[in-house]
């Protein structure tokens, strides 16, 4: 089966291609590492003031254990001209999102409305009471597709 090749932002001035595909076990380690870094570093009032030495070795263990459970799926979103080059990818569960990232570079051009499935919701970790652990970009997505905000357990 081929990829969906999808043509982003016909008005801008350089039109982006992208792939959007199933993710490879090739994928998983740039997955993995860009999820551990984007949440720390995109959620201040809230990760930032985990001290790295606990962050970095629970998050990575939270985060592995969500993308090798079963029926857990991973759209990328690929370069159409360089397809092993990962511009996006989006981390889901039947109809929940656990993940989704997008390149700086690529960002504003829709490349997350094509990673996010059809009626899905945003879920957040069980312990947290507010938004406070979505990045800006998940506050935004949340709000332009209204989408719901609930509580995941990991057990």
């Amino acid at each position: 089966m081929e990829p969906d090749v999808e043509e982003i932002n016909e008005s801008s001035p350089e039109k982006v291609k992208v792939i959007i595909r199933k993710a490879n076990p090739d994928d998983k380690d740039l997955l993995l590492s860009t999820w551990l870094q984007n949440q720390y570093f995109s959620s201040p009032d809230y990760f930032q003031a985990v001290p790295k030495e606990i962050y970095y070795p629970c998050y990575t263990a939270v985060i592995k254990q969500i993308l090798f459970t079963p029926g857990v799926d991973i759209n990328v979103a690929c370069d159409q001209a360089h397809p092993n080059w990962v511009v996006g990818f989006c981390v889901f569960k039947a109809d929940s999102i656990y993940w989704i990232y997008v390149k700086k570079d690529y960002r504003l051009q829709g490349i997350a409305n094509l990673l996010i499935p059809q009626n899905t919701v945003i879920r957040v970790a069980r312990s947290l009471t507010n938004w406070r652990a979505l990045t800006k970009i998940g506050r935004c997505l949340v709000e332009e597709h209204d989408l719901d905000v609930l509580a995941f357990d990991m057990s």
